[in-house]
């Protein structure tokens, strides 16, 4: 039988099986996904910020592509919409 590497890490006092994560995105946008990646393997998962401010307004740009110019380059981006959660805080 062949042995498994040991690819446990301690991270931020945290020990996770394996150093692989998802990131802050839609793959981990629900519980039953998040636990679906667990399930597969994944080492561990990286959430959006949570907003606590109820007068903050998240707005989610359109369209999420978009030109970029920096002197005489053009270039086309990705609007940066997945820093922080449109979801509410559940207790």
């Amino acid at each position: 039988m062949i042995k498994k590497p040991n690819l446990s890490v301690n991270f931020c006092g945290v020990k996770c099986e394996n150093p692989f994560f998802l990131s802050s995105s839609p793959v981990g946008n629900n519980a039953e996904m998040c636990a679906r990646a667990y399930d597969a393997g994944w080492g561990g998962i990286v959430y959006k910020t949570i907003g606590i401010d109820k007068s903050f307004k998240i707005i989610m740009p359109s369209p999420r592509l978009n030109a970029y110019h920096y002197g005489n380059k053009r270039f086309i981006g990705l609007q940066n919409a997945e820093q922080i959660s449109d979801r509410p805080k559940n207790v």
